[in-house]
């Protein structure tokens, strides 16, 4: 019973407060860390001026800040609310925006980073564009994404394996049952057709997301 509780709750937040849902899911330990492993595998440097896109509710960009200079864009109004209260007195810089269209000029960025972004958006291949224009010569873009090959044995393995229980174990299931999940091959064509090349697709959370990484030309 209180696993079908926290389902009715996680439906009725996404319905009627998605940006607090969504704060309380960035904050769990197994999403929260394969965001940590993801940004860790790119190598980002204290020097750097970063973009990310979707940035939600700004945790990431929160953990970003500690090493670099942050401006995180998201079309939620809500998302972006949280963001600022979250990150009151920190590095980072908020606005409200269309990942589509990016309100910066070109090549202002180090890096350009989106997590559970470019599967849900209308258009992703202009997102990635647009990411691809504001970051520098031989600057990174990275997309974090739900895998297409998971699989309802891999979230009951993950489970398992984290011991996760709870309202952490029933928005686990959410996220599968209701995240578009993309292939490795689609993000090879994506990057592609955006201009953003030498890019690499790498596992996290093992194996429930991939990301891809290159380098503007």
């Amino acid at each position: 019973m209180r696993g079908l509780h926290h389902w009715l709750a996680i439906r009725w937040r996404l319905k009627f407060d998605p940006a607090g849902l969504f704060h309380r899911i960035s904050n769990l330990d197994w999403y929260r860390d394969a965001l940590l492993d993801w940004v860790d595998s790119i190598g980002i440097g204290s020097d750097m001026r970063l973009l990310e896109v979707g940035c939600a509710t700004g945790m990431l960009s929160k953990h970003l800040s500690q090493t670099a200079s942050v401006v995180g864009i998201d079309r939620s109004a809500a998302m972006i609310a949280i963001a600022r209260q979250s990150n009151a007195g920190g590095r980072n810089h908020f606005i409200t925006g269309d990942a589509t269209a990016l309100p910066f000029a070109v090549r202002q960025f180090n890096c350009a980073l989106a997590a559970s972004l470019i599967n849900v958006v209308a258009d992703p291949q202009r997102a990635l564009a647009e990411m691809q224009r504001v970051v520098v010569k031989g600057g990174l873009v990275s997309a974090l994404v739900p895998d297409a090959t998971m699989t309802d044995h891999k979230v009951r393995a993950l489970i398992a394996s984290l011991g996760i229980r709870g309202f952490s174990r029933e928005a686990l299931w959410a996220w599968h049952r209701l995240a578009l999940k993309i292939s490795a091959d689609n993000l090879h064509t994506w990057f592609n057709a955006a201009g953003i090349g030498e890019h690499k697709v790498r596992p996290h959370l093992h194996g429930m997301l991939i990301s891809i990484t290159g380098y503007t030309p």
